[in-house]
């Protein structure tokens, strides 16, 4: 971990990012029939260590340079979740896991988008989400859409982002990108290839982010956002223990906070 440059003083810092101004309403991206808001600040690749570990002490998530934290109405549901590296334990299924791909070369680096990894990004997409796609202009529409995601999601890094990368027998299976800084490494995207369903690789990348996070000094591993009830989210309580932000306080808390669900809308995972 690299030191930082300037001192931060949590006492200025947390109320400048919760005084940030709110964006405008958007589709949820997580229940059908709902509006999502978040409160927002964007920034360039120089940002300090220290702003990107207070930031992500108050609950913003990275995406590109965009840096955001949810603010919806009547919905509370998008909690962060985390594991305190020292007090983690891999369940047995977690072990099996670890066992079956001890044949896997595990290589942390600095962020590169490759063509490799472009086709299997879009592998992992088109496998991963249903699209019916009838005309060849429009298929080679969707990929540079996918692609552009892709560059935004992935590859606009800051100073600290890492790229874990999987491979069997020297063939390129997987890869994710994770956020550094200070005493807490965040993930944020991890692809996989799909002919490999059964080696668990989303469970494995985790798990090997825990050990490079434990041997290289930090504290916390954080997994994003867990949505109580939610299939896509199930995989997350399967890491224990792990702690919940509260949205109100932004303690950490072991139990979850007090709730807010939705009036109406299905989630989409559920719906199809």
């Amino acid at each position: 971990m690299s030191s930082d440059p300037y001192e931060y003083d949590m006492q200025m810092i947390a109320p400048l990012l919760n005084s940030l101004p709110l964006g405008d309403e958007v589709p949820c991206g997580y229940f059908e029939g709902r509006m999502s808001k978040n409160r927002y600040f964007i920034a360039g690749p120089e940002i300090p260590e220290g702003m990107v570990h207070q930031a992500l002490l108050q609950g913003f998530r990275r995406c590109g340079a965009t840096w955001f934290q949810p603010h919806c109405n009547g919905c509370n549901l998008c909690l962060n979740f985390r594991l305190d590296i020292e007090r983690f334990e891999p369940s047995r299924n977690q072990k099996r896991v670890l066992k079956k791909n001890e044949d896997l070369d595990v290589r942390i680096v600095s962020p590169n988008c490759t063509i490799e990894k472009e086709k299997l990004y879009l592998k992992y997409q088109y496998s991963r989400h249903d699209s019916v796609i009838e005309h060849e202009h429009d298929l080679e529409l969707d990929t540079k859409r996918k692609l552009e995601a892709m560059q935004r999601q992935m590859y606009q890094v800051i100073e600290g982002t890492k790229e874990i990368e999987i491979y069997h027998n020297e063939q390129l299976i997987g890869f994710g990108v994770f956020d550094t800084a200070v005493d807490v490494i965040s993930l944020i995207y991890f692809v996989f290839d799909t002919d490999f369903q059964k080696r668990s690789l989303g469970t494995f990348n985790i798990l090997s982010s825990i050990q490079w996070a434990k041997e290289n000094g930090f504290k916390y591993v954080l997994l994003g956002h867990y949505i109580p009830g939610h299939p896509k989210m199930k995989y997350k309580r399967l890491f224990q223990p792990g702690e919940f932000q509260d949205p109100e306080s932004r303690d950490w808390i072991e139990t979850l906070p007090k709730l807010i669900f939705p009036e109406q809308g299905e989630s989409k995972e559920r719906k199809s």
